[in-house]
């Protein structure tokens, strides 16, 4: 920063401030952290197989959240809803049209939801409908395919990749940077 003006005149000093680009780095954290910590419950899913929300209570259902809301990354949030999710050959195939132009599904899924017992410290596992476990732990049910997707086909959570990719395709290799170094060397001006 800069002054137009010296200390011994009475006039109204003006200051230039230069442009600069803002740091956002401490806000994109903080929004990334809001983003994981604020699921909200979703509306009930008034199955009538399961009974969802008649099942567990009220408070049981928020301490789910809660704690769900509590992991600091995407891949521990993945990796608890990966582990709730049960991957199981279908029983019983049923086919309307010639096996060959059948198209089969690969998989069923059974979902899963940990309840914390108040009156002791144990846990018991209430199976849900698909509805249920995504408005319970208040996400879309793009990510449950998402988690659904990558369980099916490697067998564990899906694994956030997002800024750590090995490979830069504008990245110059040493000896290029070394050639181009050598090159503005050789200028006579410098």
């Amino acid at each position: 920063m800069s002054s137009a003006c010296d200390s011994d005149s009475d006039e109204q000093c003006v200051r230039i401030e230069t442009k600069k680009r803002k740091r956002t780095r401490r806000v994109t954290e903080v929004a990334k952290k809001l983003r994981l910590s604020t699921h909200e419950i979703g509306s009930p899913c008034n199955c009538t197989r399961y009974k969802c929300f008649e099942v567990t209570t009220h408070n049981e259902r928020t301490e789910i959240l809660r704690k769900f809301n509590n992991y600091s990354s995407h891949d521990e949030q993945n990796s608890y809803l990966a582990g709730l999710i049960s991957v199981l050959p279908v029983a019983r195939k049923r086919p309307r049209k010639p096996d060959e132009t059948a198209n089969f599904r690969p998989a069923r899924y059974t979902y899963r939801v940990r309840v914390t017992c108040s009156e002791n410290v144990s846990t018991r596992d209430v199976i849900v409908c698909a509805k249920a476990f995504c408005a319970i732990h208040g996400i879309t049910n793009n990510k449950l395919v998402y988690i659904k997707h990558s369980l099916k086909f490697t067998g564990a959570a899906p694994c956030d990749k997002r800024g750590k990719h090995s490979h830069f395709h504008r990245k110059l290799d040493d000896s290029t940077k070394h050639m181009i170094c050598a090159h503005i060397k050789s200028f006579k001006g410098q």
